[in-house]
């Protein structure tokens, strides 16, 4: 046993002495396993090398030549540092290489960008809708495939079984499935809610369905918990891997579930669904076109009305919601270009920079994904451009000339940032520029001063100078005046911030229009204004959230759930009351600050103990709307009240803190009941209910019940 022992302790020994005979085998082995597509892009670098090698000697200068003896002088001379740069003009050799390189990249981007075609019907439904169709004879289905329009939920399909009992299967319509093909292959061990039956889904004690033989269908949304409800625009049933003919009878308003057979596909590819982020942007500016309040709002909307244009020009397919993306890729290339030419002032410099960009796979993947970033790289390259024009123009100018280079900068950084708000970071970027630009102006302007007065009198008038100086007369040419270079600094800082403070500011709000007049924003652009200027007096609650507070007193803040390491589910109810607190806050303010308008949060009050309000200090509270109401306020949900999900005032209200207190959070104060008023709702039971409930759903008035006294 010792001697095991000592036989397993004993150290492993060392890996054996590298040889030459082993180095030669490994590389045999690498080589003889290349695939001889190495070959290109080692031919590629060779080409790059010999490029700049040949670059290099071409602007060499000969020894002893003029040019060389130039540039010795010019190294020796004492140069002073300045961002005052060159602005080398475009030749007319620029063009052809401008135009072929901007021609490769278009035909390369657009080649096979996405199909011209997509369903485009659809039908609409809301929670609860249900539709038949059915067939003349019993049919064999063993795949379903459907394509999924706006909305999240889903749905269940119904079939009736030969024994006369109705069999279902979930359709699932999810956030990051919309525009895109799903397609559930029953024969793969599916259950009734679509998943296949794995250890990952939890679902191994479920029964497979198998395919489908009936001749009566039936489709229900079973959930749609948004505004839009559920968008469906294709219902396509497969058998053997053949789609089956339309259905012998559909229920009046299911015609569109079946009426573009053709487009049918039992396939999801990048040619015909969304894919990537793609289920985020394309997604937000169809609901622009449509006036729904959009889904994704981490970040400005301007990038997603971009890509509306390419959806209202070629439709809501893919080569559509791509379109837009791509244009802005291949402008970028001649945008370079011309940058670059201007800078440095070389055609070979300029070239090689815009192929490298134009050949960059990042570069064209991006821009054939529609998505918002290559609007974000296009306004910060057009932005950094013209901040380079603005340092380009010599000093000593009139402040005009610096006017339109610097307000394009500023007007284009402004628009990036109302496209993605990763561009605010180039801001940092422009601004040191500016700044930077604008010390060393200060120097050149100095030297720009002497120049002007040391000019020499131009040869066609010195005669009448020399003259005009014996006679002591005024003569006709005097030297350039130089602006003072205080009275342009301040017209700079000035101008700087109308043009990088207050324009990207109106850019930026104005892009929140389609927000302001979405649906769920019943009083539109006009009337958000007025009750953001008129607030709290004003009706509506466009600018006022049900769950208006301070920040630290939000739904979800810790501070809000003592002892609660996360806070209770929200409401998902219907509605714009039905977004989640803090998001439904976020719009909220987000719409109000579409005005450039702040609405102010209600206040903290502290006040005695009543009936509805027994702990006195423990909440917020806002004068009521109107005038029969504004001497009495409007209890909002304590600071330790979950919010409730009561159907009749859904996301209005709060659940009780302890067993004997309700607190109620009506969107007006109490009022008198109206013979067109139905009462208030057992909301308590054993208790009264005091007020009434409006008959409009949109405005939904209920008042607190009655405490009773705690025994």
């Amino acid at each position: 046993m010792i001697k095991l022992l000592s036989l397993t302790a004993s150290p492993s020994p060392g890996p054996e002495p590298l040889t030459w005979d082993r180095v030669r085998e490994g590389v045999s082995w690498f080589f003889s396993n290349l695939s001889p597509a190495f070959v290109w892009p080692l031919f590629g670098l060779l080409i790059v090398a010999a490029f700049f090698a040949y670059y290099w000697w071409c602007l060499r200068p000969r020894p002893r030549s003029l040019e060389w003896i130039a540039l010795a002088e010019e190294k020796s001379a004492p140069r002073r540092l300045t961002l005052t740069l060159k602005h080398h003009p475009m030749e007319r050799g620029d063009a052809l290489p401008l135009l072929l390189l901007t021609a490769v990249y278009a035909l390369t981007a657009f080649f096979q960008l996405g199909d011209f075609n997509a369903p485009q019907s659809m039908v609409k439904f809301q929670q609860g809708d249900s539709y038949e169709f059915s067939y003349g004879q019993p049919v064999t289905v063993d795949t379903v495939s459907y394509y999924t329009s706006l909305g999240t939920g889903y749905y269940t399909l119904e079939w009736e079984g030969e024994d006369g009992q109705w069999h279902s299967l979930r359709l699932d319509q999810p956030y990051n499935s919309l525009f895109k093909w799903r397609v559930l292959d029953l024969g793969r061990n599916i259950d009734q809610n679509g998943l296949e039956i794995t250890k990952d889904n939890n679902n191994l004690d479920a029964e497979p369905l198998g395919s489908i033989t009936a001749a009566r269908f039936r489709i229900t949304a079973s959930s749609a918990p948004r505004d839009e409800g559920l968008w469906l625009s294709e219902l396509a049933l497969w058998s053997g891997g053949k789609a089956l003919p339309q259905p012998d009878h559909v229920d009046e308003g299911t015609a569109a579930l079946f009426d573009e057979h053709e487009l049918w596909s039992d396939r999801y590819t990048y040619m015909n669904s969304t894919y990537f982020d793609e289920i985020y942007h394309p997604r937000t500016a169809y609901e622009h076109l449509n006036n729904v309040y959009p889904y994704e709002v981490s970040h400005p909307p301007l990038g997603k009305l971009i890509i509306s244009i390419g959806i209202a020009m070629f439709g809501m397919v893919p080569f559509g919601w791509r379109f837009m993306g791509t244009l802005f890729g291949v402008l970028m290339v001649p945008i370079l270009y011309v940058f670059l030419k201007n800078l440095f002032g070389k055609t070979p410099v300029a070239l090689c920079g815009a192929a490298l960009f134009t050949f960059d796979f990042m570069h064209l993947v991006q821009t054939r994904i529609a998505t918002i970033d290559t609007y974000g790289v296009f306004f910060i390259l057009v932005s950094y451009y013209f901040m380079y024009r603005w340092l380009a123009v010599p000093a000593g100018k009139k402040l005009r000339h610096y006017i339109l280079p610097l307000f394009l900068s500023g007007l284009f950084w402004g628009i990036g940032c109302a496209s993605k708000w990763t561009v605010v970071y180039a801001g940092a970027g422009l601004a040191l520029l500016w700044l930077l630009g604008m010390i060393f102006k200060a120097g050149d302007w100095h030297e720009a001063e002497l120049a002007a007065q040391t000019q020499p009198v131009p040869p066609e008038v010195r005669r009448e100078v020399t003259e005009a100086m014996f006679r002591e007369e005024q003569p006709a040419w005097t030297p350039p005046r130089v602006p003072s270079f205080t009275a342009h600094a301040w017209g700079t800082v000035g101008l700087s911030v109308v043009f990088f403070v207050l324009i990207p500011v109106c850019v930026y709000t104005l892009s929140y229009f389609p927000y302001a007049v979405a649906r769920g924003n019943d009083p539109g652009f006009l009337g958000l204004v007025r009750q953001c200027l008129t607030w709290p007096a004003g009706s509506g609650s466009a600018c006022r959230s049900g769950w208006s507070s301070t920040r630290s007193r939000w739904p979800g803040s810790r501070k809000t759930w003592p002892g609660r390491a996360k806070p209770p589910a929200l409401p998902t109810g219907s509605g714009p009351s039905s977004r989640p607190s803090r998001t439904r806050a976020a719009t909220r303010w987000t719409s109000c600050s579409a005005t450039s308008i702040s609405c102010s949060p209600t206040t903290r009050a502290s006040t005695p103990p009543t009936p509805t309000n027994p702990t006195g200090t423990n909440g917020f509270w806002t004068p009521g709307p109107s005038s029969t109401t504004r001497t009495s306020a409007r209890r909002v949900c304590g600071a330790y009240s979950p919010p409730s999900t009561t159907p009749w005032c859904p996301g209005r209200g709060c659940w009780p803190s302890s067993p004997w207190r309700f607190r109620w959070c009506a969107a007006n104060a109490a009022r008198p009941c109206s013979s067109s008023s139905p009462p208030c709702p057992s909301l308590c039971p054993g208790r009264p209910s005091a007020g009434c409930c409006s008959p409009t759903t949109t405005s939904p008035r209920c008042c607190s019940c009655a405490s009773p006294s705690p025994t």
